[in-house]
C-alpha cells in the first residue's frame, strides 16, 4: 500500500506527525525529525486504525537509515532534495519496499500462520518490517523508545519472535 493512502503529505505542514528533511546534505535528505520547519514534508496519517504515527515514524527512520533516499534524491552532493510526491509513492505493508531496505527474513518463516496483537492480524510483511526496525534500533534510540511510551511495538516484536521460533536470521 502506498504511504498516501494513508497519510496526509504535503510541505509547510505543522500539524503533522512528523516531517522529513527535504532539502539538506546527501546523509541528511529524507531523515524523519519531530521539529516542524516550513520547508520540510510533514507527514500525518489519517488512517490511524490500520498505522499508528509512531510507528510510521521509525519505518521512516529505519528506511532513511538503510539509504533509500540517497539513491532517489536530486541535487548536487551537498545541497540534495526530495519530492513530496517520492515520500507519497513509498510503499507500506505488503507491497513493502524490499528489494534492498527491508532485510529478507523468510527463511524459517511459516508463512501460513497468522498472528493477531490488540485485534490487529499482521501479515508476514508487517513482522518483518516490525522485526527488522526494532533489531535496528542503536541504544539510544531504545532509550528514546522506552521514553516515548511506545510499549505496544515492543509487545508486537515480541509476539512476532515467539510467533517465529527463533527461526530469524
Amino acid at each position: 500500500m502506498k504511504l498516501k493512502y494513508v497519510a496526509q503529505i504535503k510541505t509547510n505542514f505543522p500539524e503533522a506527525d512528523f516531517w522529513l528533511k527535504r532539502v539538506n546534505s546527501i546523509d541528511r535528505v529524507g531523515e524523519p525529525v519531530k521539529e516542524f520547519k516550513d520547508t520540510r514534508i510533514g507527514i500525518k496519517v489519517t488512517r490511524t486504525d490500520i498505522l499508528d504515527p509512531n510507528y510510521l515514524f521509525y519505518i521512516m527512520m529505519y528506511i532513511w537509515q538503510q539509504g533509500y533516499w540517497r539513491t532517489r534524491c536530486f541535487g548536487m552532493q551537498k545541497r540534495v532534495n526530495i519530492r513530496t510526491e517520492d515520500v507519497k509513492n513509498v510503499s507500506i505493508g505488503n507491497d513493502n519496499i524490499k528489494e534492498s531496505i527491508i532485510p529478507d527474513l523468510q527463511q524459517g518463516f511459516d508463512m501460513s500462520r497468522e498472528i493477531v496483537i490488540d485485534g490487529h492480524m499482521l501479515t508476514p510483511n508487517d513482522a518483518h518490517i516490525i522485526l527488522a526496525i526494532y533489531n535496528k534500533l542503536d541504544e539510544h534510540n531504545a532509550k528514546r523508545f522506552e521514553n516515548l511510551g511506545i510499549i505496544k511495538m515492543k509487545k508486537m516484536a515480541h509476539a512476532m519472535y515467539e510467533w517465529m521460533d527463533g527461526n530469524i536470521i
